[in-house]
């Protein structure tokens, strides 16, 4: 585990998602001895740079009191950027509650829920990526976690949140629970199968069932908004494929390329209406296999190109 305050008032890692809270409280507080902290929001001290902090809501509130931070002082859409960039980072078990720890106080609204990143990201794109995360299996049965987070989704559904609204890279909230779900159990590779094997076989994959669940508990209707998710994948609006990473010859983790694809949903009433399409992504070599079967013709003598797909197998 890190803790830094030289280069930033809120820099707290620890790469253990597992540790107890206990531990993160009591370890800040014997790193933060001797220590220069500043307050993100203060200019004069602020050199500039980002928010990093991977840990719980107890050790980040104790955080923001020991730097005497201001962020109850400052501006609705300034408080929620800054929550925003604290849950920018993957692998955010206890993002529910952070959240809460910035917002407190605060009226869930659509200005706040409209407020976006630099990535066109909102909270809950990446509330709706965290919740993928948690049913992953990642952090174990964290069952107060989910059900934080699940609270959190349904208040900002009900405050207004766009629920098409799409990122930079054409994902909607409903994408970002696929990603988070694959991403998040890339972290362990018996985990990550199981979870790309359901994407695969089940027409109601258990991320997509809870997510769906909760936007009917929120009051929405799941007709009107398979209707518009549909058309976005039927024009091509959002991104339906999906990255991940794959273990490689070195005993490390490579970001490879898409490998998944959505193909096709059918919509209703309930959540149990619903049915997904996977389809894995064929990799370049298949692609160009396939197309000198096709096409004899194009097959001539020299016409396959040497291409290096090491990084692809």
């Amino acid at each position: 585990m890190t803790l830094t305050a030289s280069s930033s008032a809120l820099a707290y890692a620890c790469s253990n998602a597992h540790t107890s809270t206990n531990v993160f409280y009591d370890l800040a507080q014997l790193l933060a001895k001797g220590m220069e902290f500043f307050d993100f929001f203060d200019e004069d001290s602020w050199a500039g740079g980002s928010v990093f902090f991977r840990g719980d809501a107890e050790t980040f509130a104790w955080l923001l009191q020991f730097s005497n931070s201001t962020y109850q002082q400052q501006s609705l859409e300034e408080c929620v950027l800054f929550a925003l960039e604290v849950c920018g980072i993957t692998h955010q078990p206890d993002m529910a509650r952070l959240v809460r720890t910035i917002l407190k106080g605060r009226e869930m609204d659509e200005t706040l829920c409209g407020v976006r990143d630099q990535f066109d990201t909102t909270l809950l794109h990446y509330v709706a990526r965290s919740l993928g995360e948690l049913l992953s299996g990642i952090y174990g049965s964290r069952v107060a976690r989910l059900e934080d987070g699940l609270r959190l989704i349904r208040d900002l559904v009900k405050g207004g949140s766009e629920l098409h609204a799409l990122t930079d890279l054409r994902a909607t909230p409903m994408h970002k629970v696929i990603e988070g779900y694959l991403n998040g159990a890339s972290v362990d590779i018996f985990i990550y199968h199981e979870c790309l094997n359901q994407m695969a076989r089940e027409a109601r994959p258990t991320p997509l069932r809870t997510w769906l669940k909760q936007l009917k508990d929120s009051g929405v209707d799941l007709v009107k908004y398979g209707k518009k998710e549909h058309r976005f994948l039927e024009c091509s609006y959002s991104n339906s494929e999906w990255w991940y990473w794959e273990h490689w010859r070195r005993k490390r983790w490579e970001y490879v390329r898409s490998n998944l694809r959505l193909i096709n949903f059918t919509y209703g009433p309930e959540p149990g209406d619903w049915k997904f399409w996977f389809a894995p992504i064929m990799k370049d070599y298949f692609l160009d296999f396939w197309e000198m079967i096709n096409h004899p013709e194009r097959a001539t003598p020299g016409a396959w190109q040497e291409v290096d797909y090491r990084p692809y197998y």
